[in-house]
């Protein structure tokens, strides 16, 4: 090479060329280690290894290891990275394991770095270690051990790969003169003691195995042989008693009788031994026997398997659901549902023990004192409320702040606002919980445009209505289960709503269950639901749950009940034991399991029922405002299970719902969590009006079944 001229394309400084790729390969290969960068990896390995108590290396660490081995090599930049040192040290390893354990010379020129390596470090006296470079060492080199040792973790490209013959700077891998005549002899030597050994080991493996069947078949004879024994013994033992019961019975007779009475006795039992009777029992006897000591493990295999089958059946059918199987038309049409749950159609009362003597927890008028209940005239409760003022985009008043459509479009963005709810701020929401005598509250229905829609038929038919007990399922989600134990003259003074949407009546036509032509099934009379304003069902259900007011603006009392539950109590009893007789204008169920908001929503978070951030969010805002842990509400649960709410319709409850709903739309759709809130902020007003019944009373109010099945997210275009 001229002095001063640049090194040819390819090659490096020293001139020699290096491994190039295809021009027809789209992705540029990583070039293969050499023996040089091998051997710096290696050494530079050891150390930080040993530096590190042969512990594990971080990333940090791989990449010093890599700077170390570029400067060990001269190089003034990185010629393989952290992930390529990890993964050849992966590699070297791997081929260490294999090297060790062959029983022929070692020949790989890295063997002895490796052992030093993992072995760790010599004795002093020790000689030092050095790297022996076997001249035919290519000689074991294929195509797989070049992958297997250069393979950086890259992985296949995709590209063919040239397969060039690329040489080191030290020249490891040039053939010196001389010495593969006797690097041949030792293999074949190697090989041929290898082959030896196998022979040896097979040959003694064949005789063991001759021995031990020869051992199994003297066992098996001796196994026969005792069991021929057995056999002929308890023969000669039946025989020997069938011949005792053959021998004749002496008898005495005189000398002069005694020639003639011999002869006719010898005569007499010839004669009776020769008999073929007694010869075919003996033999039929014998057999038997015989049968008997050759199967008798048959029966007792047959009787076994006889008492595992009775098991099995047993552990079936006590395993197995029960399922009540009712003749009774009605009854099968109480529910929407192919098999009817456990418990449906339950009337047992509820009781309790208390102060000692057991009690119902839902203490009803006597059935003929139902049927005259009619519902009382006026208002017997004070109204610090006297008139409620609905937000609307139709409205024109001083506390709508963007109130126009394209601003709470815009903000249902990022929020669940939309033009169903409004864009309630946080100054309109503390404004909406001041105690005025016009109460001016976001409620729902903003927005003709914000969804909810239903016919004008139904509209007509649910402003008829005076009480009403109401239900909901959206998404398909559950059945719906007639109510029982009302009375007649109930029936007429109570409407019953079930709202379904679109999803949810193509379930039940699809399992064979249509709405009548006049809107009926059953007792309910369905309200089919278009256009819903969220995609989270459970959210679309707490329009009909906290907003009957809207719904049927002509209805004193309400009752809500789960779709996952079957109401079994009359109305009109209800609405006497749970509100007039305690002069409350609600009742709701105690929580079951928890009494703090704090606690309930922890374990929101732990059934995943809403994501940590919302729940924190809700929480962060209710600290803020000051909410207590008190965990006691006038001596009762502050945390409602609100399955079931029973209600008047007075302006002091329709506000209170209006602020239940905002803050479900706000924060999480856990109901659980923002009744507290809104009861404490609102205590002033409904101290004495609410009606927390205890958990034994929600039971006997309702058959609770269960959610069938999960319901159907709302899809949106």
């Amino acid at each position: 090479m001229a002095g001063g001229s640049s090194p040819p394309p390819g090659s490096d400084r020293y001139g020699n060329f290096s491994c190039l790729p295809s021009p027809l390969s789209k992705k540029t290969p990583p070039l293969p280690w050499t023996s040089q960068e091998t051997v710096s990896l290696i050494q530079t390995y050891r150390e930080k290894w040993y530096s590190l108590n042969r512990g594990p290396l971080k990333a940090n660490q791989w990449e010093e290891v890599a700077v170390a081995v570029a400067a060990r090599c001269g190089f003034d930049e990185l010629s393989k990275t952290s992930t390529q040192c990890r993964h050849k040290i992966e590699k070297l390893r791997k081929r260490y394991r294999s090297e060790r354990i062959k029983p022929y010379p070692n020949s790989w020129e890295f063997f002895e770095l490796m052992d030093h390596m993992e072995r760790g470090p010599s004795p002093i006296a020790a000689c030092p270690v050095a790297m022996v470079m076997h001249p035919n060492s290519n000689l074991y080199d294929s195509s797989d051990r070049y992958e297997d040792e250069n393979d950086d973790g890259y992985g296949d490209s995709g590209f063919e790969q040239n397969n060039l013959n690329c040489s080191d700077n030290n020249g490891a891998n040039d053939p010196s003169d001389g010495e593969g005549g006797d690097w041949d002899s030792k293999l074949a030597g190697e090989i041929r003691g290898f082959a030896e050994e196998f022979m040896r080991l097979e040959k003694k493996k064949i005789e063991m195995i001759m021995e031990t069947e020869k051992w199994r078949m003297e066992m098996e004879k001796r196994k026969t042989d005792m069991i021929l024994e057995t056999q002929m013994k308890i023969a000669n033992s039946f025989s020997r008693i069938f011949e005792q019961q053959n021998k004749s019975i002496p008898i005495a007779v005189s000398d002069g009788e005694s020639d003639e009475l011999a002869g006719r006795i010898k005569a007499r039992v010839r004669r009776k031994r020769t008999r073929p009777a007694n010869r075919g029992q003996n033999r039929f006897s014998r057999r038997v026997v015989h049968l008997i000591l050759k199967w008798w493990h048959v029966p007792l295999i047959l009787l076994a398997a006889g008492l595992l089958i009775l098991e099995a059946s047993r552990i079936g059918g006590r395993s197995g659901p029960r399922i009540r199987r009712d003749s009774d038309p009605k009854k099968q049409a109480g529910t929407v549902g192919r098999k009817p749950p456990e418990n449906l159609d339950r009337l047992d009362q509820v009781t309790r023990v208390r102060g000692g003597v057991r009690e119902r927890c839902l203490k009803l008028l006597p059935p003929e004192e139902l049927g005259q209940l009619d519902f009382p005239t006026g208002n017997a409760h004070v109204e610090s409320i006297k008139r409620v003022v609905y937000v609307s985009a139709d409205v024109n008043d001083h506390h709508l702040e963007g109130g126009n459509l394209t601003q709470i479009q815009q903000f249902s963005e990022s929020t669940r606002f939309n033009l169903f709810t409004g864009g309630q701020s946080l100054e309109q929401r503390d404004e909406s919980f001041k105690v005025n005598e016009t109460a001016i509250v976001n409620c729902g229905f903003y927005s003709e445009a914000g969804g909810f829609k239903i016919s004008e038929e139904d509209k007509q038919y649910m402003q008829s209505c005076k009480a009403v007990v109401s239900t909901c399922t959206f998404g398909g989600g559950d059945n719906l289960y007639q109510p029982i134990g009302l009375s007649e003259s109930s029936l007429k003074k109570v409407c019953y709503v079930a709202f379904w949407d679109e999803i949810t009546l193509a379930a039940q036509q699809a399992e064979g269950h249509t709405v009548g032509g006049d809107h009926y099934i059953g007792k309910w009379r369905v309200i089919l639901v278009k256009n819903l304003p969220f995609t989270d069902q459970r959210l679309n259900g707490k329009i009909p749950k906290m907003l009957p007011h809207r719904l049927f603006p002509n209805a004193r009392f309400s009752i809500w009940v789960d779709s996952k539950s079957q109401f079994r109590r009359d109305p009109m009893g209800v609405f006497e034991a749970l509100l007039w007789r305690s002069n409350s204008v609600l009742a709701i169920s105690e929580h079951g399991a928890r009494s703090s908001v704090y606690d309930e929503a922890k374990a929101v978070v732990r059934k995943n029922k809403a994501t940590p951030e919302e729940v924190e969010v809700q929480l962060t805002q209710y600290r803020h405002d000051g909410l207590p842990e008190d965990k006691r509400f006038n001596g009762k649960k502050a945390l409602a299970e609100a399955s079931i709410i029973v209600r008047e319709h007075n302006p002091t409850t329709n506000v209170f719902m209006c602020l239940w709903f905002n803050e479900v739309v706000r924060f999480t759709s856990r109901d659980q969590l923002s009744f507290p809130y809104v009861l404490w902020r609102r205590l002033k007003m409904m101290k004495n009006g609410i009606n927390m019944f205890p958990v034994c009373t929600r039971k006997d109010l309702v058959n609770s079944i269960g959610h069938v099945r999960k319901a159907k997210p709302l899809l949106t275009s």
